[in-house]
């Protein structure tokens, strides 16, 4: 419980002064100015209702001097404030002050103009004609602050202090304003407890006819806790180990729990280190490897500080991450397309207990997030790659490279017939693939070279620029260029317009029997007519066939110039006698271009052949 005593002395740790009067400041706990002019109740206008009555009806004041009203004590009455709140709950550094005057006829003694009591356990303010007390109660003892160093007189307008510093445990009191007197006295641990509040007047209830009453005019009085700012909450934590030459930044943050602004500002003298508003930004040199003690300073509007303290480690640019196990162990690799290739390494941080992570990366494009990469090359890569790993153990990057040449996989043609060492003659189809992907399909051209199977590099004729992959012997080569009745053997090359290329393949044999058909020597004698009509023809022709023997059937087969089967067209009754018409379309129904076709009719003794041409 605490009462307070209002002894009054001067002291100033003022909050308030005699030009600006009595004001509510945000330090204020109570004030009461006694301008209500009638009634029986004083109020608190400080916000913490601190509202009071008086226990009879008061003389209200407008003698001179006061300002705005006052309350005529006279030695009987007195104001009870039944539930104060926070007054006297002092602990810190405070005021207490009042405005008071002691009339002529008056008698000028201690009086109490503000407190609490209980027997033995006073907490209070008191003022009289020699000099001023404040005692207070710390829940063990009474601590009493006197001074003797002042005398009040009649009639004159006082406004009296009791000010405590909690830093320096000084009771100051002041008169007008001014100090007069400073005792230490160590006030920090004022009890309290929630006891009635009593102006005018010190009771005595627990003792036998114990009474003092303040007699004079009571113009305010004011009660004032210096409140301590609050220090900031750092609510951001550093990172605390940095590179070598990389850039250190640490966005710094902290929360004032009283709502104000907070600043920063860098304790620590650290060369090249500094501190723009919020943020930490420091680049070490490689003088500076090592630990750092680093400092910072936040303060709130209302003064509050509190401090932030860490190590920062610097460590060696290069000394961070190693590499060891490294798959391929050159940085130069040379590989085909096709070729399948493993890239693995394993990284260690001097971080201990740090993670590494690893990404792997194809001319800059992410590929992979694991200690190994497989590379397939395709057959589109031929040229040079880059492969690289970047990894990173939360505080720097560290990357490893391979240069990578992917030489271009020729894949040859394939020879498909005649097959090797068979029979030809000018009507047998030779046939290739090519699967190579790096031609365009669309500007693929192709040379055929023929050559004695004997002499396989000097050849004897070479055909240039074929569109197809096929050809029928005798549309594409005159009688007598070949040797007949001989081995040769044929190859096959490719190129397109985008310069990709590729070579010729392996040469395959062949035996050439000549440039004549495989028709019986009667069968010239059996065939009367093999004509078409008209030739040249737009847009239809029909092609006639008669013989002197009879035939199971026939088939008619319409190509173009690189043996590729245009139409075809069957009579399966038995005659000597056919007839076909052709419109120039082929088996799709699609019009074919103007130029000049082969037709083909088989029959199962012999088969002949005649050029047709189709005008544009």
């Amino acid at each position: 419980m605490i009462i307070v005593m209002m002894v009054f002395v001067a002291v100033s740790m003022v909050f308030s002064s005699s030009a600006e009067h009595f004001v509510v400041d945000n330090n204020t706990i109570a004030l009461w100015r006694f301008n209500e002019g009638a009634g029986d109740s004083v109020f608190d206008i400080s916000g913490n209702n601190n509202h009071g009555r008086f226990n009879k009806a008061p003389t209200w004041s407008t003698a001179s001097g006061v300002k705005g009203g006052g309350v005529m004590f006279d030695g009987a009455l007195f104001a009870k404030v039944e539930n104060p709140r926070k007054v006297f709950d002092l602990n810190g550094s405070f005021s207490l002050e009042a405005r008071v005057m002691i009339p002529t006829g008056y008698i000028v003694h201690y009086f109490r103009i503000l407190g609490r009591h209980r027997y033995g356990d006073n907490t209070g303010f008191v003022w009289g004609k020699g000099g001023a007390l404040f005692e207070a109660y710390d829940s063990i003892s009474q601590i009493t602050a006197t001074s003797n160093k002042v005398t009040l007189s009649n009639d004159i307008w006082y406004e009296l202090g009791v000010h405590y510093d909690s830093a320096s445990t000084k009771i100051k009191y002041s008169v007008n304003g001014v100090i007069v007197d400073s005792i230490t006295k160590n006030f920090n641990k004022i009890y309290y407890t929630p006891m009635a509040l009593l102006i005018g007047a010190e009771l005595h209830p627990d003792s036998v006819g114990g009474a003092n009453f303040f007699q004079g005019i009571i113009d305010e009085i004011k009660v004032s806790v210096k409140r301590t700012a609050k220090p900031p909450v750092f609510v951001s934590n550093p990172d605390t180990v940095s590179l070598e030459s990389h850039l250190y930044t640490y966005l710094v943050n902290a929360k004032d729990p009283d709502s104000t602004s907070v600043t920063f500002s860098l304790v620590s003298n650290i060369t090249g280190m500094s501190l723009k508003k919020d943020t930490l930004i420091f680049t070490p040199s490689s003088g500076q490897i090592g630990i750092h003690n680093v400092s910072i300073k936040a303060t709130t509007s209302k003064g509050g500080i509190s401090f932030q303290n860490f190590r920062l480690h610097v460590l060696p640019r290069t000394a961070q991450i190693t590499f060891s196990n490294i798959i391929p162990v050159k940085d130069s690799v040379r590989i085909t397309e096709g070729d399948t290739t493993v890239f693995s390494i394993s990284a260690k941080s001097r971080n201990f207990g740090a993670s590494i992570t690893y990404q792997w990366y194809v001319n800059d494009l992410l590929v992979a997030s694991d200690t190994f990469f497989k590379m397939v090359a395709g057959y589109k890569d031929a040229g040079v790659a880059e492969i690289k790993v970047t990894t990173y153990d939360g505080v720097e990057f560290v990357d490893k490279k391979w240069t990578v040449l992917i030489a271009n996989k020729k894949i040859l043609p394939v020879i498909i017939s005649p097959a090797s060492d068979m029979s030809v003659n000018g009507d047998s189809v030779f046939r290739w693939i090519c699967l190579d992907p790096d031609l365009d399909s669309v500007t693929t051209r192709y040379d055929v070279e023929f050559m004695r199977n004997s002499q396989p590099t000097v050849p004897i004729y070479t055909l240039y620029a074929l569109q197809e992959k096929q050809f029928v012997l005798n549309r594409v080569i005159q009688r007598n260029v070949l040797p007949e009745n001989a081995v040769l053997a044929w190859r096959v090359r490719a190129y397109d317009t985008n310069g990709d290329t590729v070579p010729f393949c392996s040469p395959s044999a062949f035996y050439y029997t000549g440039y004549g058909t495989n028709i019986e020597n009667n069968s010239e004698r059996e065939l009367d007519m093999f004509t078409a009509i008209p030739n040249p023809f737009n847009p239809v022709t029909v092609i006639k066939l008669s013989s002197s023997v009879q035939f199971g059937s026939a088939q008619l087969l319409i190509t173009n110039m690189t043996g590729r089967i245009i139409k075809k067209i069957k009579r399966n009754e038995k005659s000597n006698k056919f007839e076909f018409s052709w419109d120039g379309t082929d088996d799709a129904f699609n019009r074919c271009a103007g130029g000049i076709y082969m037709c083909t009719i088989k029959t199962d003794a012999f088969s002949r052949n005649i050029k047709i041409l189709l005008a544009k």
